[in-house]
């Protein structure tokens, strides 16, 4: 993945609070399940899209973790977080923003 990844002051200070690195971010767009809703793109790491051979330190680190970004071809990390039920709730959102 050779694209350029920006971070918003946001995303910044929520990876920071949430001890978030950009190593986990990168990992997460490159191999999470993508869902667009609302404008975003939500990356949600679930347990099968873990990668093969990631020791297990890592592994506790980016599952279930969501990075949402923008749909461009260089995205713009918004935020990121942890959350059990993130795949269920992005689901339940409407595809467009109200």
């Amino acid at each position: 993945m050779k694209q350029q990844i920006q971070y918003t002051d946001h995303a910044k200070r929520r990876m920071a609070q949430r001890a978030v690195t950009k190593d986990q971010v990168i990992l997460v767009l490159r191999h999470a399940k993508k869902i667009h809703r609302q404008g975003f793109l939500f990356h949600i790491m679930r347990d099968k899209d873990l990668p093969k051979g990631l020791d297990a330190q890592m592994c506790g680190r980016v599952k279930r973790l969501v990075v949402v970004t923008t749909p461009a071809e260089e995205p713009t990390v918004i935020t990121a977080y942890r959350s059990q039920k993130a795949l269920k709730r992005i689901k339940c959102k409407s595809k467009v923003l109200l």
